[in-house]
């Protein structure tokens, strides 16, 4: 099994071109290049899940933000939230490494504002 955390910076993983020596993206099978968006945080935006495949294999996009939002309306602990859904991840399959970060945008006082 293929630790890809650990592969990105694996030399014998990686290809060079032979002439200059530079990394050929389109060979190679593991790269460390994050999924980007930007977007404005306005006050329709509750919060930010962030996490790993071993989450969103398992619980898409819309599941997780219903699980979420779900969880905080039931509890002021944001650490019960983040592990209730890796939790839920789990239950519905995940083997893989499941960890997440959930980042409120608008805390109220009941909330704090980050849960590893």
């Amino acid at each position: 099994m293929l630790a890809v955390s650990r592969a990105f910076g694996d030399v014998a993983l990686k290809e060079h071109d032979e002439k200059t020596g530079e990394l050929c993206l389109s060979t190679n099978p593991i790269i460390a290049t994050p999924d980007v968006q930007s977007l404005v945080i306005g006050p329709d935006v509750e919060f930010a899940v962030l996490g790993t495949d071993g989450l969103f294999d398992i619980l898409d996009p819309q599941t997780t933000a219903n699980f979420v939002r779900k969880a905080l309306s039931e509890s002021s602990n944001l650490q019960h939230c983040v592990t209730a859904l890796t939790r839920e991840a789990i239950a519905h399959g995940s083997i893989d490494n499941v960890s997440a970060i959930i980042v409120l945008f608008h805390a109220s006082q009941n909330h704090t504002t980050i849960a590893i």
